[in-house]
């Protein structure tokens, strides 16, 4: 790779991630990022938090194991503790509305990747959800294979594994910031 394509892609990345965080805004004011989401959740802010630490929980008691958050250092997902929880993230550039989000993984060998995303899989199907196969449909050692769940109001369900460990991430529906 030449350094000007080498440039070029490192400034492509840099602009992309300034937009995915925030910190760059677009300029265009139909643009999606920039509009808050339709039909914003009418549930509390308690309710969401509950229903997505729920969600997880669910997850976490079908597949078993250890989970651990992104804490420094790691803290075991515990259903009872929300603490790590309780700050919503934007749902829009604009942020008029919020949602919760929890990402906890597991590290560990797992034998079949591919036997657990269908196992997710047929959970979340049960509930009548339809699941979309996101990444690749065979896994190694690197790769991993991912699952996305679309629930109510802009809230999504993303699951990975791999033949080195999974991990869980869900952002609740989005509501209105609260005063």
């Amino acid at each position: 790779m030449s350094a000007r394509s080498a440039l070029t892609s490192a400034s492509t990345t840099v602009a992309t991630l300034a937009l995915l965080t925030g910190c760059a805004y677009l300029t265009d004011p139909n643009h999606d990022a920039l509009r808050p989401p339709d039909g914003l959740s009418t549930k509390t802010h308690a309710e969401l938090l509950d229903e997505t630490v729920q969600q997880t929980n669910d997850l976490v008691q079908l597949l078993g194991g250890e989970w651990l958050d992104l804490g420094l250092p790691p803290s075991a997902f515990d259903p009872t503790d929300v603490s790590a929880w309780r700050n919503p993230d934007p749902c829009d550039m604009n942020a008029v509305a919020e949602q919760y989000s929890i990402y906890i993984s597991q590290v560990k060998p797992i034998e079949d990747p591919l036997a657990v995303i269908d196992r997710v899989r047929s959970h979340w199907m049960s509930r009548g959800y339809s699941v979309d196969q996101l990444g690749p449909t065979e896994t190694s050692e690197l790769v991993h294979v991912e699952i996305g769940v679309d629930l109510e109001h802009n809230g999504v369900l993303t699951f990975h594994a791999n033949k080195k460990g999974m991990s869980i991430w869900i952002s609740s529906e989005c509501v209105a910031i609260e005063n």
